[in-house]
């Protein structure tokens, strides 16, 4: 396992308070928006350490 996803429904792509103060460091978190039932937005993050602060990560989609 490298890393998780959830999503955020009707919210950004971007990591909650809830997200962060779970994080364990060394994993991939992939947060993915969504409105009215589609992807629009997907966002990387990884954990400094257990409990964050996270920090973007380069994502490409392919």
């Amino acid at each position: 396992i490298v890393g998780y996803y959830h999503s955020h429904p009707d919210h950004p792509a971007q990591a909650s308070r809830f997200d962060t103060e779970r994080a364990w460091s060394g994993y991939v978190y992939l947060i993915v928006s969504v409105a009215n039932g589609e992807a629009v937005e997907t966002s990387a993050f990884v954990a400094e350490k257990d409990g964050g602060p996270f920090h973007p990560e380069e994502l490409e989609l392919v």
